[in-house]
């Protein structure tokens, strides 16, 4: 999902006043200190806490299974039968948030810009946000973007991704 966006900001899908500030949105993304999301598709779901540069949680349920994952720097833990290991990860951390951008309006070159279409104003855990969509029928993609820039709620016909908690996530080390 984030590679959608970083795309359309990378090539200044910018709606002025007729559409979503989508540079907008994927610079707040890429300056976000922390963060949740959660992913639901195909009868899975997995949920993430984020904070930049290198901390995670991941839950993942899957057929009534469920794995959960902790990254802090170069320590990598992991819960198996209901008790936490830890493991060393070799080389350096890996980053797990985007790095700010310098965008620019540069156009797609030679392709139309993609049909963008105002959608409802609606609430999403709380949180109120303005849909838009982008693209058409099965290759569309809904971005429910909130006052201050941050998307609320990512939709495609695959998957569901919806944020919340920005700048507010704090990732620990499991108690061993």
């Amino acid at each position: 999902m984030f590679l959608a966006v970083a795309a359309m900001v990378l090539t200044g899908c910018k709606g002025g006043g007729s559409g979503p500030d989508l540079a907008a949105m994927g610079k707040a993304m890429s300056e976000a200190k922390s963060y949740r999301m959660t992913t639901v598709a195909s009868g899975s779901e997995v949920s993430m806490e984020i904070e930049c540069p290198n901390k995670v949680h991941t839950t993942s349920k899957t057929a009534g299974n469920t794995s959960e994952m902790v990254a802090i720097d170069t320590a990598m833990y992991m819960k198996a039968g209901g008790k936490w290991m830890k493991s060393p990860v070799a080389g350096t951390a890996p980053t797990v948030c985007a790095t700010p951008t310098t965008t620019g309006t540069t156009n797609t070159s030679g392709g139309a810009s993609p049909e963008v279409t105002k959608g409802a104003n609606t609430t999403i855990n709380g949180v109120a946000c303005q849909e838009w969509t982008i693209g058409a029928a099965a290759a569309s993609t809904t971005y429910c973007i909130g006052s201050d820039n941050y998307p609320v709620q990512i939709k495609t016909s695959a998957a569901t991704v919806t944020y919340s908690d920005w700048n507010k996530v704090q990732v620990q080390a499991p108690q061993m």
